[in-house]
């Protein structure tokens, strides 16, 4: 039999899961780190304190230990005795003026024998010649050499060893060789300074352990519930209903500012999904006329008895609504390549000079055949980098479009220069313009403006035209726009940026007649 786990054991897989699954959130990590730093400054703070109050009270014990030997100095210079002098002082012979002061010694050692403070004399050799009843056996062989050098020396009074505070000078006498005086006390007060704020210190810890983790988790959860706001807005969001935004706190902060990038990301998104839905609607509209003609054609082709002739006409009425299927699609795909930025994968150098030369040669015939000038004004060797069968594409729309919409006798001028860092195409009509409630829309998919702007009504495109020169001149990082005049014309302008490089104009017209190969041809409009 299978072991029943016993509710202890459960409670305790519960609670290592609810700790596995707080370790990953967010809240709990900026707890940890709050309580981590929080520990980490107390320490530095701490220890800054302590060594701090220890230097303080070392240097407050020198300042009165030198004290006190300059004024020791000056009572043995004043009594103009030897060395042998205070030997025979501390004996109890001699003269009384050393007897004196060596009395006057013992006496300030008794009023500070709560410091635990000492005096020693000493000759030349470092013979003692006299201490104080509470001088120490230094037991610490180095010591410094130096006159007025305070030193941390270990010494031994009784059985009972402890650090002492020692500071040495020389002192000249009148007679014989200079004596060193040496006084001194112990640091045990420092030591027991210094435990009382360790006391004091592992106290504030313990606090801090208990308080530190419940303010982090406090801060954590202030400082993440916009987070929180945020995942829980996103989360609400479908396809089909993006317009729910981010609350704007009005901070000013770095998650103020994240919620507003959110909120223009989310934007561009229900942009990009309305133009979508509405590209999907608007094709799927366009391809139906097409093939409910093919469709009505080949169901009276096979209705009934046809003469050939009646046959010939019907598929050549096929094949040309084939054509057109073929010029959406192409299209369509030209949209999808550059909403995914497919050009920029094959841009190279385009002699765009030579590329509007050619193509308007090829509208030559059309504009004569219509009765309309058609000028060009270009300059030689302007050089973009691009994909070049793109850009015939636009310059082609441009012609195409400036063409079908002037009267006979009006013109159409194509012009090429530099401007700046720049290229410059410009397309100028004499045409009927843009009427005002048109001009926001032109650049939009399958838009078609008043139909009887157009010269010749049989002339309907697909609406796809401008929509995608704005797309091809947007992936080559350049801008389109319009300036019109109902009436007198319309002006196409295409800012493209230029490329200024070591290639011959030959080898950058070679460069995108390679470009255009590697394409598949794609329509006019």
């Amino acid at each position: 039999m299978i072991p029943m786990a016993s509710p202890f054991s459960e409670r305790l897989f519960k609670l290592a899961h609810l700790a596995r699954l707080a370790s990953k959130s967010l809240r709990a990590r900026l707890m940890i780190w709050n309580v981590f730093l929080v520990l980490v400054t107390a320490l530095a703070c701490f220890l800054g304190v302590r060594e701090g109050l220890r230097q303080a009270l070392v240097g407050g014990m020198d300042s009165v230990l030198t004290a006190d030997i300059r004024e020791i100095g000056l009572d043995v210079a004043e009594l103009h005795a030897t060395a042998a002098d205070l030997r025979s002082a501390a004996k109890g012979q001699g003269f009384a003026q050393a007897t004196q002061l060596l009395n006057a010694l013992n006496r300030k050692e008794s009023v500070h024998e709560h410091n635990g403070w000492f005096v020693e004399l000493l000759d030349a050799d470092e013979k003692r010649l006299w201490a104080s009843d509470l001088t120490p056996e230094l037991l610490t062989v180095e010591r410094s050499r130096r006159d007025m050098a305070p030193v941390s020396l270990n010494g031994r009074l009784g059985v009972v060893d402890s650090p002492y505070r020692v500071l040495e000078n020389r002192q000249a006498t009148l007679q014989g060789r200079p004596l060193r005086i040496r006084v001194g006390a112990p640091m045990d007060f420092v030591d027991r300074d210094i435990a009382s704020i360790d006391r004091i210190a592992i106290r504030g810890v313990v606090l801090l352990l208990v308080a530190a983790p419940l303010l982090g988790y406090w801060l954590a959860r202030r400082a993440i519930r916009p987070l929180s706001d945020i995942i829980e807005t996103t989360a609400r969001l479908r396809p089909n209903r993006m317009e729910e935004r981010l609350a704007i706190r009005q901070t000013d902060d770095e998650l103020d500012r994240l919620s507003a990038t959110v909120n223009e990301f989310l934007d561009r998104i229900a942009v990009y999904l309305s133009q979508s839905n509405n590209l999907l609607a608007n094709s799927a509209h366009e391809l139906r006329t097409p093939l409910a003609a093919i469709r009505s054609s080949i169901e009276v082709a096979i209705g009934g008895h046809r003469t050939p002739q009646e046959y010939q006409e019907l598929l050549s009425e096929v094949i040309g609504e084939c054509a057109s299927l073929e010029r959406l699609v192409n299209q369509l795909l030209l949209l999808a390549e550059t909403d995914s930025e497919l050009i920029r994968a094959h841009s190279e150098q385009v002699d765009l000079s030579g590329l509007v030369e050619r193509c308007a040669e090829m509208f030559s015939a059309v504009a004569e055949a219509q009765q309309i000038e058609l000028v060009t004004a270009v300059v030689p060797h302007v050089s973009v980098m691009g994909f070049g069968n793109h850009l015939r594409q636009v310059v082609n729309n441009l012609l195409d479009n400036a063409i079908k919409f002037t009267e006979p006798g009006g013109t159409v001028r194509v012009s090429l220069f530099r401007e700046g860092s720049s290229s410059i195409l410009r397309v100028a009509d004499t045409g009927s313009g843009i009427p005002a409630a048109d001009l926001p829309h032109i650049f939009e998919r399958f838009f078609r403006g008043d139909r009887s702007r157009q010269r010749i009504e049989q002339t309907t495109g697909t609406g796809l035209g401008l929509s995608i020169c704005q797309a091809i001149v947007a992936a080559h990082r350049g801008r389109i726009f319009v300036e019109t005049r109902e009436g007198s014309g319309t002006t196409m302008t295409v800012q493209l940026p230029g490329a200024f490089d070591a290639q011959t104009p030959r080898d950058a017209a070679a460069a995108s007649e390679r470009g255009a190969a590697m394409a598949t041809t794609r329509s006019d409009n």
